[in-house]
């Protein structure tokens, strides 16, 4: 009899240990799902920062090439305006870098079931605060490129903005 209960002690066992690692696997297929929609969301914002930068930085380039056709003189800030631009688009081109780099740390972390305190799960943790503080400051220097062209097509400072103090 003590023979029988064993094995049944023995086969409880494994059907536990058999449901507990069901439910791991799950809770990671759940955690990569999470994973990879925060990290779309992430390059999303990537493209848009990329897209938007770059994109004005053209317009101004063209706006001054318009006005160097028309011999007119350009206000002070353009040159301001274009640093700004062109440094917002720097950083976005820098930050879609990065956003690889971060791919590549937490994808090879989460394949190769790294614990959380893993050197790769670490250096993802980097790149991924890198790329945000990378992406607030391209932001700014949009926002502050866009006051500068605002200030140089109007010839003066508008009275709405008091971004920069010059």
């Amino acid at each position: 009899m003590k023979g029988l209960d064993e094995k049944t002690r023995l086969i409880k066992y494994e059907h536990e240990l058999t449901l507990w690692r069901q439910g791991k696997a799950d809770q990671l297929a759940q955690h990569r799902i999470m994973h990879n929609a925060l990290m779309q969301a992430g390059f999303n914002a990537t493209k848009a920062i990329l897209i938007v930068s770059g994109g004005s930085f053209v317009a101004m380039l063209a706006f001054i090439g318009q006005i160097l056709v028309q011999n007119k003189i350009l206000g002070p800030d353009i040159s301001k305006a274009l640093t700004c631009l062109g440094t917002s688009a720097i950083l976005a081109l820098l930050n879609s870098g990065i956003a690889y780099l971060i791919y590549v740390f937490y994808t090879l972390d989460m394949y190769d079931n790294c614990p959380p305190k893993s050197k790769k799960h670490k250096w993802g943790t980097f790149f991924e605060y890198l790329a945000m503080i990378i992406w607030l400051l391209s932001f700014t220097f949009l926002i502050i490129g866009g006051y500068f062209s605002l200030s140089s097509i109007l010839g003066k400072a508008p009275e709405f903005c008091f971004i920069w103090p010059f």
